[in-house]
């Protein structure tokens, strides 16, 4: 008959049957895995993981339609809940528009919109018509992207550059941050290769989201440019 496991004090035990010792599934492996550190892998496979520590605001009231736990979840790697635009929601009836109406509605004029309604188009609205649109209003007011710092810089009003050569100047700048959503001051080595070209875009689409007329025009003639220059590559074209 096997002798009975006895612990002593401090929770070690003595008189353990040899097979409870090389079984892996027993509660003396139970017992060894609760020693192990919480913050080791072995042990977040075993026992799981504490809800409380994942973010989860497990202190609110009854559950209901809008106050489920798997709502707010933001993941198993996450600290915090899920933000709001993470959560899906339902649309009201009333703000489904047919698609027979969406012609009928007025275009967002970009020419008449402050600079934050251009940057946040243009840094929540990334692979779309209304960044590219918005990037292009921003070249028209003076704005201009550094491609190696990937900020939106302008020049400031009342600060004097302190070197101006044929490449690069040297001054103080305004720098948008998105981090902070803010326009600092900068001071900065310009160098004019690194700033990014005019946006090159199909005039039709700046006209249907409102941007100025001068930068409509200077679109339409960069495409008629460019259609020149085809031409003369190739004179099959008509």
């Amino acid at each position: 008959m096997p002798t009975q496991s006895e612990t002593n004090l401090p929770g070690d035990e003595i008189a353990i049957p040899d097979g409870m010792l090389k079984d892996q599934y027993g509660l003396m492996a139970i017992a060894s895995y609760l020693r192990l550190p919480r913050e080791s892998p072995t042990t977040m496979l075993a026992l799981g993981m504490n809800l409380a520590s994942l973010g989860m605001e497990l202190t609110s009231p009854a559950p209901q339609k809008n106050t489920l736990l798997l709502r707010r979840f933001g993941g198993p790697f996450a600290n915090f809940p899920a933000r709001p635009f993470e959560i899906d929601v339902e649309t009201p009836p009333a703000y489904r528009f047919s698609t027979n109406l969406l012609h009928r509605l007025a275009g967002p004029q970009l020419n008449k919109q402050h600079e934050d309604v251009l940057f946040y188009l243009f840094y929540n609205m990334t692979g779309e018509a209304y960044q590219l649109a918005a990037a292009a209003e921003l070249y028209a007011q003076n704005w201009r992207y550094h491609k190696v710092e990937c900020i939106w810089l302008t020049r400031n009003k009342f600060a004097n550059f302190l070197d101006q050569t044929g490449s690069s100047e040297r001054g103080t700048y305004t720098v948008f941050d998105p981090v902070h959503w803010a326009k600092v001051q900068r001071p900065m080595h310009l160098v004019y290769s690194e700033l990014a070209e005019r946006p090159v875009v199909d005039p039709q689409m700046l006209k249907e989201h409102g941007c100025s007329e001068q930068l409509i025009i200077d679109a339409q003639s960069v495409v008629l440019a460019n259609h020149l220059q085809q031409q003369q590559l190739d004179p099959k074209l008509p």
